[in-house]
């Protein structure tokens, strides 16, 4: 048995969506000659700022650099040594990684990745290992 598929997108005429965009560029230039005049505050851009969705907190401490500080940060010769592997591809960049590369190893599960690539891993709010999905930490 099949499932119906529907879609609720709502469709607006190109005449409609111009209408719309010259109200906004109307209100921009009122804006723009009303905080020339001194009558208010600089006018908000037109265009969105992308990382309005980015959590934005203080400078001093992020959770993300509490996590980087907290995984160790190894040449890949010893890690290969220690975990008896010769070869290892980093799975966020899909590369090898070569003798001279650094490498962070995760708490909990022991995997490594590229330095940098699992740094950005973290930054972007992942807090779990993106081979096996176990934490990147101990819990405590």
């Amino acid at each position: 048995m099949a499932v119906p598929f529907q879609s609720y997108v709502l469709v607006l005429p190109k005449p409609v969506m111009l209408f719309f965009q010259f109200l906004a560029w109307v209100d921009f230039a009122v804006s723009l000659v009303s905080s020339y005049l001194g009558l208010c505050g600089p006018p908000e851009p037109l265009t969105p700022t992308w990382g309005e969705h980015a959590l934005y907190l203080p400078a001093t401490e992020t959770p993300s650099s509490s996590i980087k500080k907290q995984l160790r940060v190894v040449a890949f010769s010893r890690f290969a040594r220690r975990r008896r592997v010769e070869e290892l591809t980093c799975v966020i960049c899909l590369s090898e990684v070569a003798s001279g590369h650094e490498v962070r190893e995760l708490g909990n599960c022991a995997h490594g990745f590229h330095a940098d690539c699992i740094d950005r891993w973290v930054d972007v709010g992942r807090d779990t290992c993106p081979l096996c999905r176990a934490h990147l930490l101990p819990s405590v």
